[in-house]
């Protein structure tokens, strides 16, 4: 018998709920391989005072204000936050957001590494240690 390893590694994946989708619409927005690491990142994004921002072109459903939860010019500027920064147990089906989460999942190595090369098609890379 042949055998080989297979070196993987665990991401950590930040889904979030644009502002402007519907609530079952959820985008990968950020990956680490550094769980505290991501978390500290997304609360950095947060504003102090979140609310209407009048000045911005981009409209709700109803052609009102958005209602703003991140920094201008943030990579989260255009999503609802999580209900919890806490890492969710899609196997169990238990902690499964509603409005993103966290999730987190083994990937092969090269895979990893390569998208960490040419990017993730519009995710923010936090760490990759």
């Amino acid at each position: 018998m042949i055998t080989r390893a297979i070196e993987e590694v665990k991401i950590y994946t930040l889904c979030l709920n644009p502002v402007t989708g519907c609530v079952e619409e959820i985008h990968r927005v950020a990956i680490s391989t550094d769980y505290d690491a991501l978390v500290k990142w997304y609360n950095e994004q947060k504003l102090d005072k979140p609310g209407h921002d009048h000045d911005d072109p981009v409209r709700n459903g109803c052609g009102g204000p958005i209602f703003k939860y991140f920094k201008k010019g943030s990579p989260l500027e255009y999503y609802n936050p999580c209900d919890s920064t806490d890492i969710v147990d899609t196997a169990s089906g238990e902690n499964v957001p509603t409005r993103g989460g966290v999730l987190e999942d083994w990937y092969r190595a090269e895979s990893v590494y390569r998208a960490f090369d040419t990017g993730l098609g519009g995710c923010t890379i936090v760490c990759k240690d």
